[in-house]
């Protein structure tokens, strides 16, 4: 008998198995132009994001910190120039390239 739970294609579903995640796997593997495509502009940009924030990153625009901080799994605690100065040691590989791909997509 089949048990798996019933996921939905569409990327940004907020189911529990990925807490609310656009990309829920953006530290694990890279993204694909596949699964970006159907997401747009904004949901690129909070894709994008949510890779940093994931290391708690704290965002100056309202907009993206209201989403973040409604996320259970969100903990502020780095200062965005303090954050970007150490992005270098603080994001893995596929985190970088993820944000690079990330942001093909969005030009």
């Amino acid at each position: 008998a089949d048990k798996e739970p019933e996921t939905k294609p569409d990327a940004a579903s907020a189911g529990p198995e990925n807490r609310g995640y656009i990309l829920p796997d953006s530290d694990k593997k890279l993204v694909t132009e596949e699964e970006l495509k159907g997401l747009t502009q904004e949901e690129l940009r909070i894709a994008r994001s949510e890779i940093t924030a994931r290391h708690g990153r704290i965002f100056r625009d309202p907009t993206l910190d209201a989403y973040f901080r409604s996320k259970e799994w969100y903990k502020p605690s780095l200062e965005p120039d303090e954050f970007d100065s150490q992005s270098g040691k603080i994001l893995n590989k596929y985190e970088k390239k993820n944000i690079a791909i990330i942001k093909q997509m969005e030009e």
